[in-house]
């Protein structure tokens, strides 16, 4: 599987963009980021050592910082329940990645 992420995710109103990969200088441990400030979803390549992540990591990490903007918008707060959303995260990421889901997008 090789990932690739749409430029910009809309949710609700918000046009989210999507920055992949991204480089984190002020935490190079982390895998994603959001910013509700700027509307952008920030998603790293490598992890802290330069290692490539793997594919899965990548788009578990993607829905991962997707549910913390929805959680914001949709309910207006932040979900700060990280073993939550990375439930969410986990479980949306397995249908992706093992089943053959129709386009939907056309």
């Amino acid at each position: 599987m090789s990932v690739t992420f749409p430029e910009y995710v809309q949710v609700g109103a918000h046009k989210y963009k999507v920055i992949f990969p991204y480089v984190f200088r002020e935490d190079k441990g982390l895998y994603g980021q959001i910013d509700y400030a700027i509307n952008e979803i920030r998603i790293n390549g490598v992890d802290s050592n330069g290692i490539k992540l793997p594919d899965t990591v990548l788009v578990t990490t993607f829905f991962h910082e997707l549910f913390h903007a929805i959680s914001n918008v949709f309910t207006n707060r932040e979900c700060n329940n990280e073993r939550d959303i990375e439930a969410f995260a986990q479980g949306l990421a397995q249908v992706f990645c093992s089943a053959q889901l129709p386009d939907v997008t056309e």
